[in-house]
């Protein structure tokens, strides 16, 4: 089970809590349209990066594909979030980290809170860099302590630190169609180079 072990803001305040797991089977859900690209678009065989494109018609259905991609997460990785306000990110999160038995409850958007760090094995961050003006105030919220090690971390707006995120980090781009539909693309490592899934 894991615990809510604090947050960290613009000024570094803390607050805790706890949940229990709330943890279910999900059905297996299936990409539509699964290609493999390489960094310049192209087909390649090896080394390549994998490319999904789901469409989500609910919240539950954004919270099931998370909950699928929080099962390939493993130690040290990455996860940049885009998407417009509104478009799902903290929803998807949700099911992020609901593979690691933290509870939804405890998953919120930004206020003044950018960096959530949850007690699990492995250690699950969630930042989120909505209230981000600067590059300053990344290095002063500590978001590199976070980023990579024994660690998963997931970053809503990711856009506002991409070009000192890790080049291999996986993406996630969320994309409104309407009220409750998303289109989600997911872009990383070979999902057969992940040996727990």
């Amino acid at each position: 089970m894991g615990s809510f072990k604090g947050v960290k803001g613009l000024r570094g305040q803390s607050r805790m809590s706890s949940g229990k797991d709330s943890r279910k089977n999900v059905s297996s859900l299936k990409p539509l349209n699964p290609r493999t690209l390489s960094a310049s678009g192209g087909l390649e065989s090896s080394n390549y990066r994998s490319y999904k494109k789901y469409i989500s018609r609910s919240p539950e259905e954004t919270k099931e594909i998370g909950f699928t991609l929080g099962k390939m997460l493993k130690p040290g990785d990455v996860v940049g979030l885009y998407g417009e306000l509104g478009s799902g990110k903290t929803t998807l999160v949700k099911g992020m980290a609901k593979a690691l038995a933290i509870e939804e409850r405890d998953i919120v958007s930004a206020s003044f809170t950018i960096i959530a760090e949850y007690n699990t094995t492995p250690p699950f961050y969630h930042i989120d860099l909505y209230r981000i003006e600067m590059d300053t105030e990344l290095d002063e919220v500590g978001l590199w302590d976070h980023i990579g090690g024994e660690g998963i971390s997931v970053i809503e707006w990711a856009e506002k630190a991409e070009e000192k995120l890790p080049e291999g980090m996986i993406k996630v781009r969320l994309n409104l169609i309407n009220e409750n539909m998303r289109e989600i693309i997911i872009e990383g490592e070979n999902e057969k180079d992940r040996n727990n899934q």
